[in-house]
This record gives structure tokens, sequence and C-alpha cells, in this order.
């Protein structure tokens, strides 16, 4: 994906930083939110922290190397230890959506300040680009993303449990897909575009 979003150097590091930061964001929402609904997993696994090393995946971030889009590590909970356990465990897992779309919004509102000639405006937007990107993302219903867990409570843990050990591998066949049949991913990325378009203004 980044070789699609530029071809300047600096654009690209700025872009992959950013990626980098917004993820690590993402599944540092969930652990905070975890945290604070009770349980103390994440903190004991060192993931209270916005640090993007902390929550680097290996698969995911080879696949950012290679495809340009990767994801992080999973935050680990313990649902026994939440109040209310179908609530906290919706709360934590919209977390990490719902941070991209703030994080997305406020530098879509930032875009509206600089002049469009810039580099730096083409940063902020895709900065934009790639939180929007993630927020869709994590809400597709594929292990270990944000939209499983959404499946998991309604069909329930042991019938996804038996999926869950190949998430990964369909994880990278969906950025194989994206990355070779230009009808899904020019579909996809227009999606996104038009959703970008409209909180730039």
């Amino acid at each position: 994906m980044l070789s699609l979003l530029s071809t300047d150097i600096t654009l690209f590091i700025i872009v992959f930083v950013a990626l980098l930061v917004s993820i690590a964001c993402h599944e540092a929402a969930h652990a905070y939110v975890a945290h604070w609904l009770g349980d103390n997993t994440p903190e004991s696994e060192g993931r209270l922290t916005f640090d993007p090393l902390a929550h680097l995946d290996p698969i995911g971030t080879i696949c950012l190397l290679i495809f340009g889009f990767g994801w992080g590590k999973p935050v680990n909970i313990n649902p026994n230890n939440f109040r209310r356990l179908v609530r906290d465990d919706i709360l934590v897992s919209v977390a990490g959506p719902l941070t991209n779309i703030l994080l997305a919004v406020v530098f879509a509102l930032l875009s509206r300040l600089i002049p469009d000639t810039s580099l730096l405006y083409s940063a902020v937007i895709q900065i934009v680009f790639i939180n929007v990107i993630l927020a869709f993302f994590n809400l597709l219903p594929i292990p270990p993303l944000d939209g499983f867990s959404f499946i998991a409570l309604i069909v329930g843990q042991d019938t996804m449990y038996r999926i869950k050990s190949f998430g990964s591998f369909m994880l990278i066949g969906l950025l194989i897909v994206l990355n070779i049949v230009p009808a899904v991913s020019n579909g996809f990325f227009n999606f996104v575009e038009l959703i970008v378009g409209f909180l730039a203004g």
C-alpha cells in the first residue's frame, strides 16, 4: 500500500512511521480500556504504552514491509476480570477502531489548516487515509482483528476457536488479493478516499 501512496522517499518514511504509530495507538487503546475495566493482564505484559515496539506482531510487521500494510500484536485480556463480561469485552474491542477514527478526524481537521500544495498536507492526508483503513480493516471478522471478537461473542468462543489459529494466513491471503486483484483493491481504496475526502473537506 505504501508504494501506491507515495514515490517520494520523505513522504514514504513519514507514512511508514505514521502507520507504526497508528497501529500502536490502536493496540494501546485496547490495553488501557481493558485496564480501566479491571483487567491487569495488559499491564502485566507491558502493553500499557504507546511505544510501537511493544505492539509489533512478527507476521504483521513482515506484511507491513512486504505489502505496505500490517497489524499489531493482539492485546491479551482475561474477560473473567471484567465487571460485566459482554459489555466490557465489546468496549475493549471497539476501543481500537474508535481510536483510529478519532485520529482520522483530528488529522482531517488539521489538514484544513494546511496549504494543499505542501508536503505536510500530503503527509497529514495519508495519516487520515491510514487510520480510516485501520478502522475498517480491524472490523473484519478475521482473527486476530477486532471484528472477530464481535462474531465470537455472537456464535460462541468454542466455535470460533477452531479458525483462530488460521487468522494470520487469512490476513495474508486478503492482503495478496488486495494487491493482485485491481477490482477489489480499487473498489476498497475508492471507498476509503470518499470518506477521507468527506472528513478533509
